[in-house]
């Protein structure tokens, strides 16, 4: 079983700041635009406004994506942000949340690792094409929880509720 799992464009932070950015940036940005416009008299300026702040959203995310690589040694994970190593015993990583990729088509990245001294890292793509289904990224979500069953004893154990009303990674997974 492959022990190395690769998750392109992902970003570190919680999926509530993408809202968070959305409404303080790229919020008043759209309206600061559409307004100048239909000031000026300028036909379409609310359209141009929208197209200014999707691009300023897509910008920002594309700054704040990252190559992260997990990887499972004998007694520990590893996680390769870019070029920035964290390496962690196995047993100080208490459990994860995450989809349940083994029963459902869901491509989306969204991991909220916790940690025993309380730190905890948080992956997740959530992009404009992240609704497809893409056979070959499904395939490495499914492989990366079944090493995590394999070499953490991890399984399934709860669902949290809040996190399936926020369509983020809702199943809990740890040693139980």
């Amino acid at each position: 079983m492959n022990n190395e799992f690769v998750f392109e464009k992902v970003v570190l932070i919680k999926p509530y700041v993408f809202i968070i950015i959305g409404l303080l940036i790229v919020g008043p940005v759209i309206i600061g635009i559409a307004t100048v416009f239909t000031q000026l008299g300028i036909a379409g300026g609310k359209l141009i406004g929208l197209v200014v702040g999707f691009g300023l959203m897509l910008f920002i995310f594309s700054r704040l994506s990252k190559r992260v690589v997990i990887s499972f040694s004998n007694d520990h994970i590893d996680f390769k942000v870019n070029d920035k190593l964290y390496h962690y015993l196995k047993t100080d990583l208490e459990g994860f949340y995450s989809f349940n990729y083994l029963q459902t088509k869901n491509c989306t990245v969204s991991m909220s690792f916790h940690f025993r001294d309380g730190k905890k890292m948080d992956l997740s793509n959530y992009n404009f094409d992240s609704g497809k289904f893409d056979p070959a990224k499904h395939e490495i979500l499914v492989s990366f929880l079944k090493a995590s069953e394999q070499e953490l004893n991890f399984k399934p154990l709860t669902t949290n509720k809040s996190r399936s009303i926020g369509k983020i990674g809702d199943v809990w997974f740890s040693r139980g």
